[in-house]
């Protein structure tokens, strides 16, 4: 992975927050779901 695309990954803010999230462990998805309030597809897409 090039930097650049790596700084396109981070510019976005729900990725963003996933990672945030990630720093105390492993969450699946519907965990994403509830405290983001956004749908399965989004969180799946940006995981993804």
């Amino acid at each position: 992975m090039s930097l650049i695309q790596i700084y396109q990954c981070l510019c976005d803010e729900t990725r963003l927050r996933i990672l945030h999230l990630l720093q105390d462990g492993e969450l699946c998805v519907c965990h994403f779901q509830q405290i983001l309030e956004e749908p399965q597809v989004k969180i799946s897409k940006h995981l993804a």
